[in-house]
């Protein structure tokens, strides 16, 4: 019904993306329209309205580039990129109380050492089939708060997910927290000075 994909949409990130294809009709067989992907929901007076940008909207899109920044580029964990190390920096915790947003929560084992916002940045992963994951928007040492409320953790108290830190893509994080240097990407030695500005 209209009233549970309102409820499945709104509220929520999408954790995958959604495409939509459009066939017209003529009463003897299907042919292709249209083609598009889903890229936000919103609450449109009590409807529910899904925003679609077209195939070929994307395909005009410019490609990817990347600029040189001292901060690393890398989403953390990236298994081509950042490539850290994700046992060592994870940790599984017991859901003690949540509204979906909180979450109140001991730690149960793991290497990683949950300190104040060690896992600001971070993301908790739910441990079942669908491993749905949330951003962390902060911690301290028993509570986490997440960016977007993730309903089915109402469900789990007293189970477990696994929890894992966060990056500020700073060169120190890097090797001090993750051990990871190697595959820093940032450019942290960039000259502050322009060397062209005729001075």
């Amino acid at each position: 019904s209209k009233e549970d994909v309102s409820k499945y949409f709104l509220g929520t990130p999408l954790e995958f993306p959604v495409y939509i294809r459009v066939y017209d009709f003529d009463g003897v067989e299907p042919s292709f329209s249209w083609r598009g992907r889903l890229t936000g929901v919103k609450d449109a007076g009590g409807n529910c309205q899904m925003i679609f940008e077209a195939s070929t909207t994307q395909m005009q899109q410019n490609g990817l580039f990347r600029k040189a920044s001292k901060m690393c580029p890398y989403v953390v964990y990236d298994n081509n990129t950042c490539k850290a190390d994700l046992e060592r920096n994870s940790a599984i915790i017991r859901i003690i109380d949540t509204d979906g947003q909180k979450v109140i929560f001991e730690k149960v084992s793991g290497i990683l050492d949950i300190t104040d916002n060690t896992l600001s940045g971070g993301f908790v992963e739910l441990m079942n089939a669908s491993k749905t994951k949330r951003f962390i928007e902060s911690n301290d040492l028993d509570e986490i708060v997440l960016f977007s409320p993730l309903n089915d953790l109402i469900s789990m108290i007293d189970q477990e997910i696994t929890v894992y830190s966060g990056c500020d893509q700073s060169p120190v994080t890097c090797r001090d927290d993750f051990l990871n240097l190697d595959n820093f990407g940032g450019l942290p030695l960039i000259p502050t000075k322009n060397p062209f500005d005729g001075a």
